[in-house]
Order: structure tokens, then C-alpha cells, then sequence
């Protein structure tokens, strides 16, 4: 947004790469009005240019999904790739126009291009999030939205406003009665201090989590990099070591990625390469992604 010239501004949104040129485009349009009002009339433009029929634009959720299809599945498990197949053959279905389906649908392809590292895209999602949250003021999306802003902030490297907003999106929660609403702020207060370098101050948090999630191995990944920013080597290699037991393998869910990621910051830390090199190796198929999930921080 930019002033053309009194009580004039030009408003310019960004739709994404087009899939043929590979060239990014954008949508412009001028208002007159004040200062105060152009923001909602750039909010207008995003949210009018999200569902525009555009050639090449991918404009639905199906059809995002389906591209994650066709470049993930040569990995996936023959079951996955079973089910794959019958997704592919499945017909597609265009995002709702309005209403909280659309607020979901920005949420999701924020999540997919916040993992490609397209940080215009995952703003103009979270613009139309945010509009869906203020016009139907349902607390769920608003304690979406503001948990997803918290992410934002922190890839911006604006920490302590990223802190303010977690901390606000616990209190919107709380007061909305949604049930996760205290789980999430503990995950993003630990990567907060993850992105601090004094996730060591939190250990006992960390613990806490670790066991009340036994089941998942993916949890005692923070609870390594908290031991090894301690100080509590023997500790963190204990964890690393139930790690090579399994010979490194995760279970492939959304956590795997950030488990294996932080994982791999506590072997650095240990300065072990027993443990760094193989980690290294199971992570260079996702070197162009970032570790990103939206409602929490993503890893360094």
C-alpha cells in the first residue's frame, strides 16, 4: 500500500506463482479515502483476489493438496500410497466463497506455503484469516488467527511481539473455552525460548510434556535440546541414543519434521557427530523447507 497523492492510494496484492511462468502476480487497485481506511480496502482487494478466476491460479484447496500429492507420495509407505491414488481420483471442490470454511481453507495453504518458505503467500493468507475472524467474530477463528500471528511475528524476528501475541492468544482461548487453548501456549512459550537460546530455563516444563505424551516420540526432542542448552550433555545423549535404537525413525505424522529438526540441534549441541551426521542425512530431502506448522514457531 502506498499514497499516490492526496486522500489517493494504491493497493497491491499478491497472488501467488503462477504455476507456467513462474513469475509472481499481483492484483492493484487505487482508492481514494483516508489513511484509516485503506487497510480494509486492501483487505477487501486480498479477499476479492483469493477466489478471482484467474488462469493458472491455484484456487482451491484440492487442488494445492493434490500438487503436495504428486511430489510426496514416490516417499510414502505403499498404504499411503494407496490412499493417495484414491484422492487423486476423487473429483475437486472449490474453497467456500464465505463463511468459516474459507477462513479454514487460507489456514491450510498458509501451512503449505509457510513449509515452502513463501512468506508473501503466507500473509496473504493470514490477511484473509483475519478478515473471516473479525467479520464473523466466532472465537475459535480469532484465537486462530491470533495464535498463527504470534508464528508470524517470530519469522519477522520480532520476538517479543511474537511473545505478546502467544500470550494473548492463551487468554482469548481460555476465555473462548477451547480446550487446547493452554497446551498451545506451553508449545509456543518453548519454541519462543528455543528461538532465545534459553529453552534450558524451561526444563522442567519440558519434562512435564515429555511425560505426559509417552506414546510420541517426537516429544523428547525439545526435552534433548533443553538438556543440551543446560548443559546436561549425558542426559541429552541418553535421549539421542533411544533415538539410534530406532535407528532414527519417527513416526511420519505432522511432528516428524520439527522432532527430527530439533533432534538435530541437540546433537550439534552435544557436539557429537555420532548422532549429527545420520540426522543430517534423513534431513536433506526437506533442506528448501521450513519447519513451519502455523500455530507454532518455526525451527531454526
Amino acid at each position: 500500500m502506498r499514497q499516490r497523492g492526496s486522500g489517493s492510494w494504491e493497493l497491491r496484492a499478491y497472488l501467488g506463482t503462477d504455476p507456467e511462468t513462474g513469475k509472481r502476480r499481483y492484483a492493484t487497485r487505487t482508492v481514494r479515502g483516508t489513511k484509516r481506511a485503506a487497510p480494509r480496502a486492501l483487505v477487501e482487494l486480498v479477499d476479492d483476489a483469493s477466489h478471482a478466476p484467474r488462469a493458472g491460479a491455484r484456487s482451491t484447496v484440492e487442488g494445492l493438496l493434490r500438487e503436495w500429492v504428486e511430489r510426496s507420495a514416490p516417499n510414502w509407505s505403499r498404504d499411503n500410497c494407496a490412499s493417495g491414488r484414491e484422492y487423486r481420483a476423487s473429483p475437486p471442490r472449490p474453497i467456500a466463497r464465505g463463511g468459516r470454511g474459507r477462513g479454514a481453507a487460507a489456514d491450510y495453504r498458509k501451512i503449505a506455503a509457510g513449509c515452502a518458505g513463501d512468506i508473501d503467500e503466507v500473509d496473504r493468507c493470514l490477511a484473509i484469516a483475519g478478515y473471516m475472524a473479525r467479520q464473523l467474530d466466532q472465537p475459535t477463528l480469532v484465537w486462530a488467527h491470533v495464535l498463527t500471528s504470534a508464528t508470524r511475528e517470530l519469522i519477522a524476528g520480532n520476538i517479543d511481539a511474537a511473545e505478546q501475541l502467544a500470550t494473548k492468544a492463551e487468554q482469548v482461548g481460555t476465555d473462548g473455552g477451547e480446550p487446547d487453548a493452554v497446551t498451545m501456549y506451553d508449545a509456543q512459550l518453548m519454541h519462543l525460548s528455543w528461538q532465545r537460546g534459553t529453552m534450558g530455563d524451561y526444563v522442567a516444563m519440558v519434562e512435564h510434556a515429555a511425560d505426559e505424551n509417552p506414546g510420541t516420540p517426537a516429544s523428547n526432542a525439545p526435552l534433548a535440546v533443553a538438556y543440551a542448552e543446560l548443559g546436561r550433555v549425558e542426559d541429552a545423549r541418553r535421549l539421542l541414543e533411544a533415538l539410534v535404537a530406532v535407528d532414527f525413525d519417527l513416526p511420519v505424522d505432522p511432528d516428524w519434521l520439527t522432532g527430527m529438526a530439533m533432534y538435530a540441534h541437540a546433537a550439534i549441541e552435544c557436539r557429537d557427530p555420532q548422532y549429527a551426521e545420520p540426522l543430517f542425512d534423513r534431513l536433506v530431502p526437506w533442506a528448501e523447507q521450513l519447519v513451519y506448522s502455523a500455530t507454532r514457531f518455526p525451527a531454526r
